[in-house]
């Protein structure tokens, strides 16, 4: 009478199978965990290096007065303009660059960076309107394998 069934030889073998391939599964899974992180702090970076640039431009084009740096040659961690009647101050608190009037105070880059460096050179402009070299460094919030995502951004923006 025949039996039907596994013998033990064919369980082991069946299981060491399995657990080989859970094994590989596993490492795919977390080398595209891995590759995610990686590419979501890359991205935040530049989408906030961009979007801080970005507004810098805007708000200096639309400036009456910069008032800081207030001389040519002059650099300074701040900048202070005025487009008639409020007074906008950019200035780095606890690793955000922030953008405050006489209203409100707004952070610019978002909760995945933080901003490690902000300076700001007046250069001689054309004419009586000067133009500005800005310096900033985005850093990643996420820690990767090899590392934090860093950026620096520079630009430079005349009055019109």
């Amino acid at each position: 009478m025949k039996k039907n069934g596994f013998s033990i030889v064919e369980m082991i073998l069946y299981m060491g199978f399995l657990s080989a391939f859970l094994l590989v599964l596993t490492r795919i899974l977390s080398s595209s965990l891995e590759v995610q992180t990686e590419s979501e702090a890359t991205t935040a970076v530049q989408q906030d290096g961009r979007y801080i640039l970005t507004r810098l431009a805007y708000d200096i084009e639309n400036s009456d007065i910069i008032t800081t740096p207030s001389g040519a040659g002059q650099t300074a961690s701040s900048l202070v303009f005025t487009i008639v009647p409020t007074t906008y101050t950019y200035t780095l608190f606890n690793g955000n660059l922030t953008r405050r009037d006489d209203i409100d105070t707004n952070n610019l880059n978002s909760a995945n960076t933080t901003v490690t460096n902000f300076s700001v050179t007046r250069r001689e402009g054309v004419g009586t309107k000067p133009t500005l070299s800005i310096l900033l460094t985005v850093e990643s919030t996420a820690q990767k394998i090899t590392g934090v995502q860093s950026q620096t951004f520079s630009t430079t923006i005349g009055l019109r």
